[in-house]
């Protein structure tokens, strides 16, 4: 699908960056890519309704382990003076990236469970030393927990419907204990979690 009007025309792989949004104040106002004068299509007031991916964490067995990894780079980046903002990098563009752009999260996969998100900021063209261009997936600091959701392992990354994905949890249980996986896989067999 392509969005025209004042926002310009996307077409998936032809706009490096496709939009930006300043995660830390919420702001949703259209900024300029830094390629080709383009406009990201964030905040367009529901034009475009969203959708998430969701991957496996690797590497982490829980949601601590990813804020820590993450909490090392941004440590050693502002020790260099950069800037850093959390990304994972893809051989595969989202085929349905405005929709992406629009408020999807990348939603995290850990032991077989959801349990959390990091709203997608935009998408970056990331040209390798093996001169292949792959996909960066750049994502807002913020890590979100969300209720425990059943996975079944899958290569790469697939979408998730805004139906399909869990709630956040509630403020103040961000630090609950997780119950045991073979009760959380009952619960989610039965559609209770």
């Amino acid at each position: 699908m392509d969005l025209k009007g004042s926002f310009g025309t996307f077409h998936n792989r032809h706009i490096a960056v496709l939009g930006q949004r300043i995660a830390d104040q919420g702001d949703l106002r259209l900024k300029p890519c830094n390629r080709r004068d383009t406009f990201g299509p964030q905040g367009m007031g529901g034009i475009v309704a969203h959708i998430n991916l969701v991957k496996l964490c690797v590497g982490a067995e829980k949601v601590e382990d990813l804020i820590l990894w993450q909490g090392q780079r941004a440590k050693a980046a502002e020790a260099r003076g950069e800037a850093y903002l959390p990304y994972h990098t893809t051989r595969m563009w989202p085929k349905r990236a405005n929709e992406l752009l629009a408020g999807g999260s990348l939603y995290w996969v850990f032991k077989g469970f959801i349990l959390a998100r990091q709203l997608v900021l935009r998408l970056d063209e990331d040209l390798g030393n093996d001169g292949i261009t792959r996909c960066r997936i750049v994502m807002s600091r913020d890590i979100i927990r969300t209720q425990a959701a059943a996975r079944r392992p899958f290569q790469g990354w697939r979408y998730l419907t805004m139906e399909d994905a869990p709630p956040d949890l509630p403020k103040g249980r961000e630090s609950d204990d997780e119950l045991p996986e073979d009760l959380s896989l009952a619960l989610a067999d039965i559609g209770l979690r």
